[in-house]
């Protein structure tokens, strides 16, 4: 009866540490999922807006690549948070780089994007083009019909863009009139924005027309200005201000630093840790060699001091390598040092010493895979 009792006293144990490191590992996800959505939106912002409809080829790459690499340290807890970091920031380096080039160099661009290419030609198809973009007379038609367009006749140029969306050009006597065709003059009324929203001054309408507002001139002034295109509109009180607006430029540069920081940033990161691991490798393995050697001579006080101190030396390092080595790696070398001592208390200097090989080799082993080598990068 009382092997009974404590039979179902250690059961209830190991379900209640079981429940812990369940809520453990759950809260572990919350965070891990909310800093990868973090890092997404400035991943994203740093990019540019787009629509999904609007992406390039290397654009809708690395949106798909970003949404892969962060569901894997999401989802899996063991697996360091920076190894989904640092993915992502290489690809928005890299896509911010291309899209650079692109602007910069035409060919660059065709070579990334293609090119655009024409279909309909005075409401004719080319079926040549076709065959190549692999496209179907009914999706040609889908999209035609898409476009508000339900004659091939009615159509000058149907252009395929290199987004993968249709331009269509009608032909003249088929376009909708226009006040310019009919010669009616109308006045520009400039852009609408909305100055106050819910009682707070819009900074975005602010920076649009240059201009500084304050709350108690905004409702005490009667006075209308008229010096500009950029009209201002405030949705309560119907009023308008304009003012002459100048748009300032520096986006791509200031995105072109954006790269440079992120380049810097991740050179300097795989450095400190590629020299942490390294420097404590060597420091580990000397330190076992000298606790073998000792052991092998019968000085089992030293060897026992020895084996402390490696495992009081793992165990300072143990933090820092946990984000961005596999954890699972390293609890096999924690198990493997936590055992040397045991065994020297117990007299098993030949299992020790086996174990001081096995740890050492270990080790070597986590040292080599984060070496930048070709056999590691295939």
């Amino acid at each position: 009866m009382l092997r009974i009792n404590r039979l179902n006293q250690s059961i209830l144990n190991m379900e209640t540490k079981l429940r812990e490191n369940g809520g453990i590992a759950m809260i572990i996800s919350l965070i891990r999922t909310l800093l990868l959505y973090i890092v997404i939106i400035i991943a994203v912002r740093l990019m540019g807006k787009r629509q999904i409809s609007e992406l390039q080829t290397s654009e809708l790459v690395v949106t798909l690549l970003i949404s892969d690499i962060a569901a894997i340290p999401m989802q899996d807890t063991g697996q360091p948070l920076v190894s989904g970091f640092i993915p992502i920031a290489v690809l928005v380096m890299c896509e911010i780089a291309v899209s650079v080039l692109m602007l910069k160099i035409p060919k660059f661009r065709r070579l990334v994007c293609g090119r655009p290419i024409v279909v309909i030609s005075d409401g004719r198809l080319i079926q040549s083009e076709m065959k190549r973009l692999r496209m179907s007379t009914e999706d040609l038609g889908e999209q035609l019909r898409q476009k508000s367009v339900f004659s091939l006749e009615d159509v000058a140029y149907a252009i395929i863009e290199t987004n993968g969306k249709l331009s269509v050009i009608k032909k003249p006597d088929k376009e909708t009139p226009t006040a310019g065709m009919m010669g009616v003059a109308l006045p520009n009324t400039g852009i609408e924005t909305v100055v106050i929203s819910d009682g707070v001054i819009s900074e975005f309408a602010t920076k649009l027309c240059n201009k500084k507002f304050r709350m108690d001139s905004w409702y005490s002034s009667r006075q209308e200005y008229q010096a500009g295109r950029c009209v201002h509109h405030d949705s309560q009180h119907k009023r308008r201000l304009q003012y002459h607006s100048e748009r300032k430029g520096g986006g791509i540069m200031r995105r072109l630093w954006a790269a440079a920081i992120i380049l810097v940033i991740l050179l300097a990161l795989c450095t400190w840790g590629l020299s942490t691991t390294m420097s404590l490798s060597d420091e580990l393995n000397h330190t076992l060699q000298e606790a073998y050697t000792a052991a092998e001579e019968g000085n089992l006080v030293r060897a026992q001091e020895l084996s402390n101190e490696a495992q009081t030396h793992w165990k300072k390092f143990h933090r820092i390598l946990s984000t961005y080595i596999q954890h699972t790696r390293l609890e096999e070398i924690d198990l493997s040092l936590a055992s040397l001592s045991p065994l020297l208390q117990h007299g098993a200097v030949d299992a020790f010493s086996s174990e001081c090989a096995r740890t050492a080799a270990q080790i070597a082993s986590l040292r080599e895979a984060e070496m930048p080598i070709l056999e590691n990068i295939l």
